[in-house]
């Protein structure tokens, strides 16, 4: 044998050996992961190692909290590993909080998405973004096929929404969150004394960051908070079986009542209701009302969301608000929901009261009113999700008729919710869900931290953040400004960012030039309601946002016109009509508007109704207080 032919040889038992080395990557490959994929979390409460292996600790988030990932949580797969403990491990890039993290996963808790090309093509036929989709394909996989996403184009600027959200007073953070979170502005923070404004007791103007971060539907994407976008029209074909699952743990919860939870829910019965309250109108002369609900095509509303509502208001130990509140008419009374439970040093009891008021004397009476009210008040309107009731980004008042302050309370309510269908076992079952797109929105929103977040970064990053940026570290200002007393000089009257006193047909150009001639560099702003400035010969109205910026800093006041209850800057017939609504529970009044509608004391009745009458008949002006 030649020299050439033996190394040819040689080469050849390499070439051979190498061949089938590659096979055998190929082949366990598949088992192992392709680096590269995505992938999402297959269960529930899973560490993040900062190694491959269970002696690694745990990738943190703010120092010091763990992150834990849940079912449906998007991951790419970017290494395997042999794990310390023989088990094979992934590495993963994924989301948290907005931050980009990198860590390590057991690989039988991750699932490849694999190929699901059809709903890749139905996602971008619905218009979602890009940004979107990758946790979308990751909760469709999850669910197995069940859960369904449909968007919503909302036709709003990102940062007009932000802007409307941001207003002091609108969104509150509660003290258990840190001071990370709260805005340091203007009216909601002192600089000088380092004290935040309580809005409430132990609540807070949340950050312009913080508000973004909410706002951001992207942020519900990463598992289960999804359920803050579950359509809660619906809900046909919700078994006695699967409402007591939900329903289990409470003391209160009989079969009766569960199945009075799911024919209060139906489309047929809310139809009768309409009919009820069509007829009673009618009866007494409201012909307006009449009309107006005559045009309401009704839809159901989904028992299984009436049951977490009740779940999350009253309670699940036994309660009264579901077995009965004798008064002293002889009667039981129930409510279920809380509706009506404000103000006061025991808002159960006005709730309670509130039912007397709808005769509320039976479980059903109550279920089926509350469905009603919820249907008449939200979805009626669009705001078909918990995130639209907390977000009103609809084309109906948008910006306003939020069912809370809290900026957390669609976060929240969706966790909780889907809680409640894990631990029942419903997470798999069929759900539609409509998530919001704005317009021109940022690559991503962040939620704000104490200290700066360490981020995995694959490479480095040229352009700039395009991210809301955190309000500032509140800092003493060694050489303030000239501050000016724009309500004091204008003879207005401020109260909790709600700013009254202003003449009734004031045009929004007279009060710009009122406000400039206190301060000549002042830049002033007037919106509406939907975030639209008002035009110069618009009439200062309810719910406009009046915006200062000075060289101290930047005021933003909610304007309030006492008996101009639909925001039009005037006081008409159609103000006796929207006080009317709230009074019958139709449509309640909140923020400004209810402000402007309580005309006799703190509350709105018909002393409100008999204010505006006789202002219309010029026989006693309401007083602009």
């Amino acid at each position: 044998m030649t020299h050439s032919s033996a190394k040819s040889n040689r080469i050849k038992r390499t070439l051979s050996v190498f061949l089938a080395a590659l096979l055998l990557i190929s082949l366990v490959l598949p088992v192992l992961g392709s680096v590269g994929e995505d992938a999402y979390v297959n269960d529930d409460t899973i560490n993040v190692r900062s190694g491959p292996g269970t002696s690694y600790s745990s990738v943190q988030f703010g120092k010091s909290k763990a992150i834990l990932l849940y079912r449906g949580q998007y991951v790419r797969v970017i290494a395997t590993e042999k794990g310390t403990d023989g088990a094979t491990w992934y590495q993963i890039v994924f989301t948290y909080n907005g931050y980009t993290k990198m860590g390590y996963m057991r690989s039988d808790f991750v699932t490849q998405i694999g190929d699901d090309s059809a709903y890749q093509a139905y996602l971008s036929e619905q218009g979602f973004p890009k940004t979107y989709q990758p946790y979308l394909r990751a909760l469709h996989a999850a669910s197995g096929g069940q859960w369904n996403f449909v968007a919503y184009h909302t036709g709003l600027k990102w940062s007009d929404a932000l802007e409307n959200e941001s207003t002091l007073g609108r969104a509150l953070i509660h003290g258990n969150y840190g001071t990370a979170l709260r805005s340091t502005a203007p009216g909601a923070y002192n600089s000088k004394t380092g004290e935040w404004k309580q809005y409430e007791p132990d609540w807070y103007a949340a950050s312009r960051q913080t508000v973004a971060y909410y706002l951001d539907p992207r942020s519900y994407l990463t598992d289960g908070t999804c359920i803050a976008f579950e359509q809660l029209s619906g809900g046909e074909g919700v078994t006695h079986a699967q409402l007591k699952k939900v329903l289990a743990d409470c003391a209160w919860a009989t079969d009766a009542i569960i199945d009075e939870f799911i024919r209060a829910g139906s489309k047929e019965e809310l139809e009768k209701q309409k009919q009820i309250d069509l007829k009673r109108l009618r009866s007494e002369g409201k012909t307006d009302a009449a009309n107006s609900l005559e045009k309401v095509t009704v839809t159901g509303v989904s028992p299984i969301y009436l049951a977490v509502k009740a779940r999350s208001e009253i309670g699940t130990s036994s309660t009264k608000n579901a077995t009965g509140y004798p008064l002293s008419d002889g009667k039981k009374y129930y409510n279920f929901f809380n509706i009506g439970a404000y103000g006061g040093s025991n808002p159960n009891y006005n709730g309670i009261l509130y039912a007397q008021s709808k005769g509320w004397d039976t479980s059903y009476k109550a279920l089926l009113g509350g469905a009603w009210f919820i249907f008449r008040n939200y979805i009626e309107d669009g705001q078909d999700t918990l995130y639209l009731q907390r977000f009103n980004l609809t084309p109906q008042y948008t910006y306003a008729y939020q069912y809370a302050t809290d900026i957390t309370y669609a976060y929240q309510g969706g966790w909780s919710t889907y809680a409640s269908y894990v631990k029942n076992g419903l997470a798999n079952t069929a759900l539609t869900f409509t998530v919001p797109i704005l317009k021109n929105m940022p690559a991503v929103t962040k939620l704000p931290t104490s200290a700066q977040e360490d981020e995995y970064q694959p490479k480095p990053d040229p352009k700039p953040d395009p991210d809301p940026k955190p309000d500032p570290d509140p800092k003493p200002d060694p050489d303030p400004a000239a501050t000016y007393d724009y309500v004091g000089r204008l003879q207005l009257r401020l109260s909790d960012s709600y700013l009254s006193g202003f003449s009734l047909g004031t045009p929004v150009k007279t009060l710009i030039a009122q406000i400039q001639a206190v301060n000549p560099d002042a830049a002033v702003t007037v919106t509406d309601g939907s975030g639209k400035a008002a035009s110069d010969s618009a009439l200062v109205s309810t719910g406009q946002l009046l915006t200062i910026q000075d060289a101290a800093g930047t005021y933003a006041y909610t304007c309030v016109v006492y008996g101009d209850a639909n925001g039009d800057g005037r006081i008409a017939a159609t103000d006796l009509l929207a006080v009317k609504k709230h009074i019958l529970g139709v449509r309640t009044l909140t923020g400004a508007y209810a402000r402007a509608a309580q005309l006799s004391g703190s509350k709105i009745a018909a002393t409100s109704l008999l204010a505006i009458k006789k202002h219309i008949l010029g026989t006693a002006p309401i007083v602009q207080k």
